[in-house]
């Protein structure tokens, strides 16, 4: 789901590759590295984000980054050059996208009449009272949300921001709803991704060659495979090509099928042998995904306007200052 992919992280040895000399970006740093959190530090669209908000995104940018530079073993530096800036500057442009992204969901459920159940809205308190609880006491919750650059204010717009997007994804696959995409727009996504459609029938564990044989031998006699699949157990997924969620083998076999073409038997995995059927494009399963390639694409091109306070954000600054409230 989209919040799930709010950003992507640099991978640390392609950043190794590309670091090189760059110019003075002439950025005066704030000298405490720090903003009001209430502030409005930037718009999207005409919509304003707070410090607090951006702060939560780069916050947690910067840790991931730091684990990252650790595990490799390379000493971490913000003003590290890499092709366009510093480190620290390509840490304030991720959390600058993830935030663009939120709001480019507050703006699209605004636009659309998107509201907040009331049965939603009471389940937001309802995970609350469950966060407190398992915390002991509120305000050790707060705390530690403070410790993510949170506050409640902000922990509750975010969690109100995921029911707009579910309700924005209701939409999307609502008949009839603005949002819902004509199926010539999704065959073209789903192409020029590489989603593949595909059934597959698995067998492990004792006589799996042989079960996996005598199936395949069914499979070839049957003038309607597709229904001997469902009848055996065949499960239907519709994958990208490059995500990883699949053996490469599977994807290879299914990339060279034409729908209703069957694969020979595979071993993708040791000991699991795999009969695939190529299945035809399954474009209700790329509606979600597409919608979240259009809230993506309209954050990108979102016209951002940032205050004084935002281009003077120094990265290393503010991270000391991190440090420095986590040491007891």
């Amino acid at each position: 789901m989209l919040m799930k992919r709010i950003f992507v992280l640099l991978n640390v040895l392609a950043l190794c590759l590309v670091l090189s000399a760059c110019a003075e970006t002439g950025m005066k740093p704030l000298e405490s590295g720090r903003v009001r959190k209430q502030e409005t530090l930037l718009t999207v669209d005409g919509r304003g984000v707070d410090a607090s908000t951006y702060l939560y995104w780069l916050t947690t940018i910067c840790r991931t980054l730091e684990k990252q530079y650790v595990d490799a073993g390379i000493p971490l530096d913000w003003s590290d050059c890499l092709q366009q800036g510093t480190l620290g500057d390509y840490a304030k442009n991720q959390a600058l996208r993830s935030v663009a992204l939120y709001a480019t969901v507050e703006n699209w459920a605004e636009q659309y009449g998107c509201k907040i159940a009331e049965e939603k809205q009471a389940q937001v308190i309802e995970q609350w009272e469950e966060k407190i609880a398992a915390y002991g006491r509120e305000q050790t919750y707060l705390e530690l949300l403070a410790e993510r650059g949170l506050d409640r204010t902000g922990a509750e717009r975010m969690a109100e921001d995921h029911a707009l997007y579910m309700e924005l994804c209701a939409l999307a696959e609502t008949e009839g709803s603005p949002l819902y995409a004509a199926d010539e727009e999704l065959a073209e996504f789903f192409s020029e991704r590489g989603y593949l459609t595909m059934q597959l029938l698995e067998f492990t564990g004792e006589s799996a060659v042989e079960r996996a044989a005598e199936t395949f031998s069914l499979l070839n006699r049957s003038a309607e495979p597709e229904v001997e699949f469902d009848v055996r157990g065949g499960t239907e997924q519709t994958v990208l090509a490059t995500d990883g969620g699949l053996p490469q083998a599977l994807i290879a076999a299914a990339e060279v099928l034409e729908p209703g073409q069957m694969s020979g038997i595979l071993e993708a995995e040791k000991g699991c042998y795999t009969i695939l059927l190529r299945a035809a494009d399954d474009l209700f399963a790329v509606r979600l995904p597409y919608l979240d390639h259009l809230l993506q694409t309209a954050a990108d091109r979102a016209k951002i306007l940032v205050t004084e306070d935002y281009k003077n954000l120094n990265v290393e600054l503010l991270w000391e200052n991190e440090l420095s409230a986590e040491e007891p």
